[in-house]
Protein backbone atom coordinates (compact mmCIF):
# COMPACT_ATOMS: atom_id res chain seq x y z
CA UNK A 1 0.00 0.00 0.00
CA UNK A 2 1.46 3.39 -0.93
CA UNK A 3 2.21 5.81 1.91
CA UNK A 4 0.14 8.46 0.14
CA UNK A 5 -3.41 7.55 -0.85
CA UNK A 6 -5.44 9.03 -3.69
CA UNK A 7 -7.84 11.79 -2.76
CA UNK A 8 -10.73 9.83 -4.21
CA UNK A 9 -11.74 7.00 -6.51
CA UNK A 10 -14.85 7.38 -8.65
CA UNK A 11 -17.02 4.25 -8.28
CA UNK A 12 -19.61 3.14 -10.82
CA UNK A 13 -21.02 0.36 -12.97
CA UNK A 14 -21.06 -0.53 -16.63
CA UNK A 15 -24.47 0.82 -17.56
CA UNK A 16 -27.27 2.02 -15.33
CA UNK A 17 -30.38 0.80 -17.14
CA UNK A 18 -30.46 -2.73 -15.70
CA UNK A 19 -33.95 -4.18 -15.33
CA UNK A 20 -32.68 -6.55 -12.61
CA UNK A 21 -31.95 -3.50 -10.45
CA UNK A 22 -35.66 -2.65 -10.33
CA UNK A 23 -36.61 -3.57 -6.79
CA UNK A 24 -33.16 -4.23 -5.27
CA UNK A 25 -32.05 -0.68 -6.17
CA UNK A 26 -34.60 1.26 -8.19
CA UNK A 27 -38.05 1.61 -6.59
CA UNK A 28 -40.64 -0.58 -8.31
CA UNK A 29 -42.65 2.46 -9.37
CA UNK A 30 -39.67 4.45 -10.70
CA UNK A 31 -40.09 5.29 -14.41
CA UNK A 32 -37.29 3.91 -16.60
CA UNK A 33 -36.24 7.36 -17.81
CA UNK A 34 -35.64 8.43 -14.19
CA UNK A 35 -33.13 5.68 -13.50
CA UNK A 36 -30.03 7.69 -14.40
CA UNK A 37 -30.96 10.53 -12.04
CA UNK A 38 -31.62 8.02 -9.28
CA UNK A 39 -28.29 6.26 -9.94
CA UNK A 40 -26.54 9.65 -9.83
CA UNK A 41 -27.75 10.16 -6.25
CA UNK A 42 -25.52 7.31 -5.06
CA UNK A 43 -22.71 6.87 -7.58
CA UNK A 44 -20.29 9.29 -9.22
CA UNK A 45 -19.62 7.75 -12.64
CA UNK A 46 -20.87 5.27 -15.24
CA UNK A 47 -19.31 3.34 -18.11
CA UNK A 48 -21.70 3.62 -21.07
CA UNK A 49 -21.69 0.51 -23.32
CA UNK A 50 -20.96 1.17 -26.98
CA UNK A 51 -24.42 0.12 -28.22
CA UNK A 52 -26.08 2.43 -25.70
CA UNK A 53 -24.44 5.67 -26.79
CA UNK A 54 -23.94 4.79 -30.46
CA UNK A 55 -27.68 4.13 -30.88
CA UNK A 56 -28.66 7.28 -28.99
CA UNK A 57 -29.18 10.57 -30.76
CA UNK A 58 -27.75 13.94 -29.77
CA UNK A 59 -30.83 14.88 -27.77
CA UNK A 60 -30.70 11.62 -25.79
CA UNK A 61 -27.05 12.10 -24.88
CA UNK A 62 -27.59 15.73 -23.95
CA UNK A 63 -30.44 14.58 -21.70
CA UNK A 64 -28.08 12.20 -19.88
CA UNK A 65 -25.88 15.15 -19.00
CA UNK A 66 -28.90 17.21 -17.96
CA UNK A 67 -30.17 14.36 -15.75
CA UNK A 68 -26.98 14.26 -13.69
CA UNK A 69 -25.14 16.74 -11.52
CA UNK A 70 -22.14 18.67 -12.84
CA UNK A 71 -19.63 16.45 -10.99
CA UNK A 72 -20.97 13.19 -12.44
CA UNK A 73 -18.58 11.64 -14.99
CA UNK A 74 -19.42 9.56 -18.07
CA UNK A 75 -16.95 7.16 -19.68
CA UNK A 76 -17.77 5.67 -23.09
CA UNK A 77 -16.88 2.18 -24.22
CA UNK A 78 -15.84 1.76 -27.85
CA UNK A 79 -14.22 -0.75 -30.19
CA UNK A 80 -11.60 -0.22 -32.86
CA UNK A 81 -14.10 -0.55 -35.71
CA UNK A 82 -16.23 2.29 -34.39
CA UNK A 83 -13.23 4.51 -33.74
CA UNK A 84 -12.15 4.11 -37.35
CA UNK A 85 -15.59 4.87 -38.82
CA UNK A 86 -17.11 8.16 -39.95
CA UNK A 87 -20.17 7.60 -37.75
CA UNK A 88 -17.97 6.95 -34.76
CA UNK A 89 -15.87 10.05 -35.37
CA UNK A 90 -18.98 12.22 -35.65
CA UNK A 91 -20.47 10.84 -32.43
CA UNK A 92 -17.17 11.20 -30.59
CA UNK A 93 -16.95 14.82 -31.72
CA UNK A 94 -20.34 15.33 -30.07
CA UNK A 95 -19.07 13.81 -26.84
CA UNK A 96 -15.96 15.93 -27.05
CA UNK A 97 -18.12 19.07 -26.95
CA UNK A 98 -19.61 17.81 -23.69
CA UNK A 99 -16.28 16.99 -22.09
CA UNK A 100 -16.98 18.79 -18.82
CA UNK A 101 -18.75 15.57 -17.81
CA UNK A 102 -17.21 13.21 -20.38
CA UNK A 103 -14.31 11.55 -18.59
CA UNK A 104 -12.99 9.71 -21.62
CA UNK A 105 -13.08 6.56 -23.71
CA UNK A 106 -12.36 2.91 -23.01
CA UNK A 107 -11.14 1.02 -26.09
CA UNK A 108 -12.06 -2.65 -25.75
CA UNK A 109 -11.96 -5.88 -27.74
CA UNK A 110 -8.25 -5.95 -28.53
CA UNK A 111 -7.83 -9.71 -28.82
CA UNK A 112 -5.47 -10.01 -31.80
CA UNK A 113 -2.54 -7.91 -33.00
CA UNK A 114 -4.18 -4.60 -33.95
CA UNK A 115 -1.12 -2.46 -33.37
CA UNK A 116 -0.97 -1.12 -36.94
CA UNK A 117 -4.67 -0.20 -36.90
CA UNK A 118 -4.33 1.50 -33.54
CA UNK A 119 -1.20 3.39 -34.50
CA UNK A 120 -2.79 4.58 -37.75
CA UNK A 121 -5.69 5.97 -35.74
CA UNK A 122 -3.42 8.50 -34.08
CA UNK A 123 -3.50 10.62 -37.25
CA UNK A 124 -7.29 10.38 -37.58
CA UNK A 125 -8.56 11.15 -34.11
CA UNK A 126 -10.13 14.60 -34.06
CA UNK A 127 -11.31 14.62 -30.44
CA UNK A 128 -9.45 15.42 -27.24
CA UNK A 129 -11.18 13.02 -24.84
CA UNK A 130 -8.75 11.01 -22.69
CA UNK A 131 -8.26 7.43 -23.88
CA UNK A 132 -7.95 4.28 -21.80
CA UNK A 133 -7.13 0.97 -23.50
CA UNK A 134 -8.25 -2.43 -22.27
CA UNK A 135 -5.64 -5.07 -23.14
CA UNK A 136 -7.52 -7.75 -21.17
CA UNK A 137 -6.83 -11.22 -22.64
CA UNK A 138 -4.75 -9.60 -25.38
CA UNK A 139 -1.84 -11.55 -26.85
CA UNK A 140 0.21 -8.38 -27.28
CA UNK A 141 3.47 -8.23 -25.38
CA UNK A 142 4.27 -5.43 -22.97
CA UNK A 143 6.49 -3.53 -25.41
CA UNK A 144 3.75 -3.49 -28.06
CA UNK A 145 1.18 -2.36 -25.50
CA UNK A 146 3.46 0.43 -24.35
CA UNK A 147 4.01 1.55 -27.95
CA UNK A 148 0.28 1.77 -28.57
CA UNK A 149 -0.32 3.70 -25.35
CA UNK A 150 2.44 6.15 -26.24
CA UNK A 151 1.21 6.66 -29.82
CA UNK A 152 -2.33 7.45 -28.67
CA UNK A 153 -1.28 9.23 -25.47
CA UNK A 154 -3.50 6.71 -23.69
CA UNK A 155 -3.53 5.06 -20.30
CA UNK A 156 -4.05 1.34 -19.58
CA UNK A 157 -7.12 -0.23 -18.05
CA UNK A 158 -6.53 -2.79 -15.32
CA UNK A 159 -8.74 -5.82 -14.76
CA UNK A 160 -8.79 -6.91 -11.14
CA UNK A 161 -7.47 -9.42 -10.46
CA UNK A 162 -5.12 -9.27 -13.48
CA UNK A 163 -5.52 -12.26 -15.78
CA UNK A 164 -2.00 -12.45 -17.21
CA UNK A 165 1.56 -11.84 -16.16
CA UNK A 166 1.83 -9.06 -18.75
CA UNK A 167 -0.60 -6.84 -16.92
CA UNK A 168 -0.93 -3.09 -17.59
CA UNK A 169 -0.14 -2.67 -13.89
CA UNK A 170 3.49 -2.49 -14.96
CA UNK A 171 3.01 0.81 -16.80
CA UNK A 172 2.86 3.00 -13.68
CA UNK A 173 0.18 5.14 -15.34
CA UNK A 174 -2.77 3.29 -13.92
CA UNK A 175 -5.92 5.21 -13.04
CA UNK A 176 -8.69 3.08 -14.58
CA UNK A 177 -9.81 -0.27 -13.17
CA UNK A 178 -12.47 -2.90 -13.81
CA UNK A 179 -13.79 -5.61 -11.52
CA UNK A 180 -15.55 -7.97 -13.92
CA UNK A 181 -17.92 -10.43 -12.30
CA UNK A 182 -21.16 -12.18 -13.18
CA UNK A 183 -21.63 -13.40 -9.62
CA UNK A 184 -21.81 -11.81 -6.21
CA UNK A 185 -18.42 -11.32 -4.56
CA UNK A 186 -17.66 -11.52 -0.85
CA UNK A 187 -16.63 -8.51 1.22
CA UNK A 188 -13.17 -10.05 1.59
CA UNK A 189 -12.77 -10.41 -2.19
CA UNK A 190 -13.88 -6.84 -2.78
CA UNK A 191 -11.55 -5.53 -0.07
CA UNK A 192 -8.62 -7.45 -1.59
CA UNK A 193 -9.45 -6.18 -5.09
CA UNK A 194 -9.72 -2.58 -3.93
CA UNK A 195 -6.51 -2.81 -1.89
CA UNK A 196 -4.76 -4.15 -4.99
CA UNK A 197 -6.06 -1.30 -7.15
CA UNK A 198 -5.15 1.39 -4.63
CA UNK A 199 -1.64 -0.03 -4.28
CA UNK A 200 -1.04 0.32 -8.03
CA UNK A 201 -2.73 3.52 -9.16
CA UNK A 202 -1.01 6.78 -9.96
CA UNK A 203 -2.04 8.98 -7.04
CA UNK A 204 -1.53 12.11 -9.14
CA UNK A 205 -4.44 11.13 -11.43
CA UNK A 206 -8.17 10.88 -10.86
CA UNK A 207 -8.80 7.16 -10.38
CA UNK A 208 -11.96 5.39 -11.55
CA UNK A 209 -13.17 1.86 -10.79
CA UNK A 210 -16.07 0.11 -12.51
CA UNK A 211 -17.98 -3.05 -11.65
CA UNK A 212 -18.96 -4.80 -14.88
CA UNK A 213 -20.53 -8.10 -15.91
CA UNK A 214 -23.79 -9.00 -17.63
CA UNK A 215 -25.68 -7.37 -14.75
CA UNK A 216 -23.37 -5.79 -12.17
CA UNK A 217 -24.36 -6.81 -8.65
CA UNK A 218 -25.82 -3.67 -7.08
CA UNK A 219 -25.00 -4.81 -3.55
CA UNK A 220 -21.37 -5.38 -4.55
CA UNK A 221 -21.29 -1.93 -6.10
CA UNK A 222 -22.52 -0.39 -2.88
CA UNK A 223 -20.02 -2.47 -0.91
CA UNK A 224 -17.14 -1.23 -3.10
CA UNK A 225 -18.18 2.35 -2.39
CA UNK A 226 -18.25 1.72 1.38
CA UNK A 227 -14.89 -0.11 1.36
CA UNK A 228 -13.34 2.70 -0.69
CA UNK A 229 -14.51 5.24 1.91
CA UNK A 230 -13.02 3.12 4.71
CA UNK A 231 -9.67 2.86 2.91
CA UNK A 232 -9.16 6.43 1.76
CA UNK A 233 -11.86 8.34 3.62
Amino acid sequence: MPSTLPQDILIGARGWNHSAWQGPFYPDDLPEDWRLSYYDNEFSTVLVPEDEWLNSNKEDIEQWFNDTNDEFVFFFETGLKLLDSQAGQEKLALLDNMKNQAGGLLITGINENPSAALLNLSDKLSFTLPINIDFHDSQLDINTQQGILKALNADPCCHIPPSTETSPLEFNRLNFGIIDSNQALTHKQLKNFLDHFVSQINIKCQATLFLTGQTPDINNLRDIKVIKELIIG
